[in-house]
């Protein structure tokens, strides 16, 4: 394919809408630092939402006395760079608690009246502070695991924060949203277990968006049928208006020992792969909202009790300045592509082939890979925008086993209205943009004109490119 030019991003505030965040936890416990030049390189990402943590023992460090001065910092930081922060309420506080570390994590702030009535005056006060910057605001984070649950997690005690805490934050900010869940086995059996008997509680009269987390180092391993079990789970219970949003899911760009995915081999590269993946999944599903975590590395890990071991999940290191990884990149891309012009369409036919499959010995076992294969339509000014990757295994290498090699195919767009002219392939590893050759059939069926386009010989990898007309993207061709 004959090279155009390299892609040219857009900013934070340049994109209008979108549904892809950032997140920017931890910095309730200094994991990384919030420098500005960190800020700087967010708003060049073309992101649009940020997670925050609100972290009550940073700021309440004398009983009863608050100061929220470092979160006005993060908040002021992300509006200006044109990214809307939205507030994950916790953890617990030593001083209202049983917590002997300082962080106090995995201490909900419930079994005494007066650590309730602590908790309630501490999101009294920080509601109000920022009710005029943040509209949305999820109550704790992974109450389903023993991590962030002092207790065995139990559904009726987190059911019971929430009861008392909706009512603090919508008395105090008007048109507040309330996320609820947090769940750190959102998508698994398990999940849906808890979710049923948050349910059977009310939850979906409390809440306006249901929050789940995701890591996996194939986040295709949960399908559509596996989101549409989701949203009908909440329709069964008359919540079908509940939005819901993967509000964590990410990946090391190295082996760490601790966190989410801890002592898995990876780099990287990987990590880029797993960050496209990752949210073209999303995309692909329908998601409300879909948040990758995170920005940066941390210098150390900080749960319940200080762990001095770096972790790797941010799309930037936490060097002084900070270094930008592969998936940084990647991440711009996405997010500029995605922005409020490209809407999920679902009215088009996919295929793909390759030149002679039919007389190919192939035939069957590349048929195979089409049924594995993720094809995802959308449009953007107008023309489709086809996605496009085998989920194959990114760790084969590790293993020991034969790594999957990309190759040629022909992909195949019908769509019962306007159609690729100009056909571009965009990576969005590299940057690259390419001219794609087309072929058309223009056949009538029953005195009905069709088209189906055939774009001839783009590669098919594991990892997303996408193939749309140059008119939709001209905007990001830089020569």
């Amino acid at each position: 394919m004959e090279m155009l030019g390299t892609f040219k991003n857009k900013t934070s505030k340049e994109v209008v809408k979108s549904k892809i965040g950032i997140g920017l936890e931890c910095l309730d416990r200094q994991m990384w630092d919030d420098t500005d030049e960190a800020y700087r390189l967010l708003g060049l990402t073309g992101v649009k939402h940020a997670r925050v943590q609100t972290g009550w023992n940073r700021c309440e460090v004398r009983e009863g006395i608050f100061d929220f001065v470092w979160l006005d910092r993060i908040v002021n930081k992300l509006l200006a760079e044109g990214v809307s922060p939205w507030f994950c309420v916790s953890y617990g506080n030593i001083f209202h608690s049983e917590a002997t570390e300082p962080d106090a994590v995995s201490w909900p702030p419930i079994y005494t009246e007066a650590d309730r009535s602590a908790w309630l005056k501490y999101v009294e006060a920080l509601v109000r502070h920022f009710c005029d910057r943040i509209t949305h605001y999820e109550i704790w984070n992974e109450p389903d695991i023993n991590s962030f649950w002092s207790q065995a997690p139990d559904t009726l005690e987190y059911m019971d924060m929430l009861k008392i805490t909706v009512p603090v934050i919508k008395a105090n900010c008007t048109g507040a949203k309330i996320i609820g869940g947090a769940m750190g086995r959102g998508f698994s059996w398990m999940g849906f277990a808890v979710l049923e008997k948050y349910l059977q509680e009310g939850f979906g009269d409390l809440i306006d968006i249901y929050s789940y987390h995701r890591y996996r180092v194939v986040p295709e391993l949960y399908s559509r049928d596996d989101f549409e079990c989701l949203k009908e789970t909440f329709r069964a219970y008359g919540a079908g208006h509940v939005e819901l949003w993967q509000a964590e899911s990410g990946c090391p760009s190295k082996t760490s020992t601790t966190h989410a995915l801890a002592n898995t081999p990876l780099d990287e590269t990987v990590q880029a792969k797993v960050l496209c993946r990752s949210i073209m999944t999303d995309l692909d599903m329908g998601v409300d909202y879909t948040c990758y975590f995170h920005f940066s590395d941390f210098k150390f890990y900080y749960r319940n009790g200080f762990s001095d071991i770096p972790n790797f999940f941010g799309l930037i290191t936490f060097d002084n300045p900070p270094r930008c990884k592969p998936s940084y990149s990647a991440f711009q891309r996405i997010c500029s592509l995605f922005d409020e012009e490209t809407k999920r369409e679902k009215r088009f036919k996919l295929d793909m082939s390759f030149r002679d499959m039919y007389e190919s010995k192939e035939l069957y076992s590349f048929q195979v890979e089409i049924v594995n294969s993720r094809m995802t339509s959308f449009t953007r000014k107008g023309y489709p925008l086809i996605s496009y990757y085998m989920p194959a295994d990114l760790l084969s290498s590790y293993a020991g086993n034969e790594c999957w090699k990309a190759k040629d195919i022909m992909l195949h767009i019908w769509t019962s209205d306007v159609n690729i002219k100009n056909a571009v392939v965009l990576d969005p590893l590299t940057g690259e943009i390419f001219k794609a050759e087309i072929t058309e059939d223009t056949t009538q069926i029953r005195n009905v004109p069709t088209r189906q386009i055939t774009v001839v010989d783009v590669p098919l990898k594991d990892y997303p490119m996408f193939v749309t007309d140059l008119a939709a993207v001209e905007e990001f061709l830089a020569n």
